[in-house]
């Protein structure tokens, strides 16, 4: 507003004065309250970006335990099936960085184990079970006491 508009109202420039210091005012209270909008919106924003970057990086983080489980899964359960004696030991010998996890399995285990089996066939093969008498053994020759001990026991 313009000092003429009110002086073609007809008002004194005294209350003219006044009228244009108390809109100043007023302006200047909107302007500031602007302002500080504008700087919460910014402050908000960066807030917003910082949370936004620490979600991506947490989720990522996330899918690569996930990933890293699966893949520790599916690779001792192949192991398992490989007929290995111990899945500990066999892992000593696999190259980690030719194995990923592609469609459910984890590709270049198949050639690693083959290799391995043929190298070291020790680590592969049904376990012997204990029987609790090596082949060949048998009983001391009976005495009165070992005669009694079987009686007793009915064998």
């Amino acid at each position: 507003m313009k000092k003429s508009f009110f002086k073609d109202l007809g008002i004194s420039d005294e209350l003219t004065d006044l009228i244009m210091a108390e809109i100043k005012a007023e302006i200047k209270v909107y302007t500031d309250a602007e302002n500080n909008y504008k700087n919460e919106i910014g402050n908000l924003r960066s807030d917003y970006e910082a949370l936004k970057q620490k979600y991506d990086d947490d989720t990522s983080a996330l899918n690569g335990k996930i990933e890293k489980m699966n893949f520790d899964f599916l690779l001792n359960s192949e192991l398992e099936k490989s007929g290995v004696k111990n899945v500990k030991a066999l892992t000593g010998f696999l190259d980690f960085e030719k194995l990923s996890l592609k469609d459910g399995r984890v590709a270049g285990l198949e050639e690693q184990i083959k290799e391995i089996k043929d190298e070291n066939p020790y680590l592969f093969g049904s376990e012997q079970s204990f029987t609790g008498m090596a082949q060949g053994y048998s009983f001391p020759s009976e005495d009165g006491f070992m005669k009694n001990v079987r009686s007793a026991a009915g064998v």
